[in-house]
């Protein structure tokens, strides 16, 4: 059987920073026993959906956790994967905000319907008041990220995350964290440290300034309390950007000496305190100056560029001069986002204005360097170390991949210099039918229990669902297939009940 020829289009990948890998420890869960099955198997098992492939755990810290490889092929009683972090808790903060973000899989126009629960009482039972993500509403066919707020427990020590992913077409409710499911999915647990923070005390640091009018002010908490809430209050503020987090932030129009007003609250138990802030009217105008987040960016993209002038600037001109000229671009506000179109060189000029005045134009030549995007291709090449890139099949990006690719000859690597992340997003996928097989593996190499592809690999039956998806690779490397063999159709695999 040989594929017919059609387009494999090119896809984007880039390094970012995460986490690393890890290995599966397939200890009892604790949180309601080992006996928290899918009855039905793993959707993995049969190509199906239902599985969460990966999650990663963070709080504003950063990173507590990250696990990726999560699908399974168990049958029906051993979808369980263990507690994978077994001895190794990370803490978990009483009324503290986390994020949580999973990966799950699709087929067939059925997806991954996710729950995540937390023994925040520790009596191991999981009840629908311990849920943080419910399954009855949670729906994802790739990578999605939740923000949650833990509840206000009392108990501390040593306790469970429960997740469960299902198959789309079965019905999970948030108070079926524990038990037996009649359905495809799986199951697993991370092991945690509950703890309760400390009783809040109210404090914040005034900018010592000057702080001038018409200027943002910002105040800063001291000693936060990871699950506190915070509210501001800003005596006769003009206008007031930000009053309900660990920094407040407000403006005034005019000069003179005013209140400003921290409350903090931890589960029920709150503090407060009042301080003065003085504002200045500014006396001259300002000196322009400014520095970019970096000095090299990719066509196509864009960087910051941070305004650092003196005296309170109250608006800003900023002009963004391209190598042709053609494309030169003008921007206001304190702090913009420039984007890039021409390679080459660039000016970036400005003139900041205050009560007073207006600056002297500063202008910085030759200051951001626009870089091509590199181009790769599946088979003439097999492997690449930059950190940003496009790849696309062999014939390129205007012409069909022929027929009988290979693995053995279409693969590629991608391996940026100390890269924590890959992550990668198609632009364009057309593969012709299911004997044409794309394959992804987290790592450096094709190693199958690091696939992140499902376990008929991406085709013509499921190409919709990833054609659109950003996959995430913990591993720091990415290993790509493509090539021709036969499988099952999809009217060959066992359907779901």
């Amino acid at each position: 059987m040989k594929s017919t020829i059609t387009k494999l289009k090119h896809m984007l990948y880039f390094g970012a920073m995460a986490w690393g890998f890890f290995s599966t420890n397939q200890a009892e869960a604790q949180a309601c026993g080992a006996g928290s099955q899918h009855a039905y198997g793993c959707g993995g098992l049969y190509g199906y959906c239902g599985d969460i492939d990966a999650v990663t755990v963070k709080s504003k810290a950063g990173v507590l956790a990250s696990y990726s490889g999560l699908t399974c092929t168990g049958s029906g009683g051993n979808t369980f994967k263990g507690v994978l972090n077994a001895g190794s808790p990370f803490d978990l903060t009483a009324g503290e905000e986390i994020t949580i973000e999973l990966t799950g899989t699709a087929w067939s126009g059925y997806t991954t319907k996710p729950g995540v629960w937390i023994d925040a009482n520790r009596d191991n039972s999981l009840s629908g008041a311990e849920c943080l993500i419910d399954p009855g509403t949670a729906n994802i066919s790739g990578f999605q990220s939740f923000t949650v707020k833990l509840p206000c427990f009392n108990a501390t020590g040593k306790s469970w995350l429960r997740f469960r992913g299902t198959m789309s077409a079965y019905t999970m409710s948030k108070t079926q964290g524990c038990g037996s499911f009649s359905g495809y999915g799986n199951d697993f647990d991370l092991e945690v440290n509950l703890k309760v923070g400390s009783a809040p005390v109210a404090n914040f640091i005034i900018p010592t300034g000057p702080n001038w009018q018409g200027s943002a002010v910002n105040f800063i908490a001291t000693n936060p309390n990871a699950g506190a809430t915070y509210n501001w209050t800003f005596n006769s503020a003009t206008t007031v950007i930000n009053n309900n987090s660990t920094k407040g932030i407000a403006k005034w129009a005019t000069a003179g000496k005013y209140d400003v007003k921290m409350l903090v609250d931890y589960c029920g138990t709150a503090d407060s305190i009042t301080k003065q802030v003085t504002i200045s009217a500014p006396t001259a105008v300002p000196v322009a100056d400014f520095i970019a987040e970096s000095n090299e960016v990719e066509l196509g993209f864009n960087t910051t560029v941070f305004d650092l002038s003196t005296n309170g600037p109250t608006s800003w001109a900023w002009e963004l001069i391209t190598p042709t000229g053609v494309n030169n671009t003008t921007y206001s506000g304190q702090n913009p986002k420039m984007d890039f179109v021409e390679t080459g060189w660039h000016e970036v000029c400005l003139e900041a204005t205050n009560a007073v005045g207006t600056s002297n134009k500063v202008c910085k030549k030759r200051y951001i360097e626009c870089m091509p995007t590199l181009d790769n291709y599946l088979g003439p090449q097999h492997s690449t170390t930059t950190k940003y890139g496009r790849l696309f099949d062999h014939a390129g990006p205007t012409a069909n991949y022929s027929n009988g690719r290979k693995t053995s000859f279409d693969y590629f690597q991608i391996l940026p210099c100390g890269a924590k992340e890959i992550r990668i997003k198609f632009t364009q996928l057309k593969l012709a039918d299911n004997g044409d097989i794309l394959r992804i593996y987290d790592g450096e190499q094709a190693d199958p229990n690091y696939e992140v592809t499902p376990k008929i690999g991406i085709t013509n039956a499921n190409q919709s669902y990833y054609d659109t998806a950003t996959i995430k690779l913990k591993r720091g490397a990415a290993y790509i297939t493509f090539g021709f063999s036969y499988i099952r159709t999809i009217s060959e695999v066992q359907q779901p009940n």
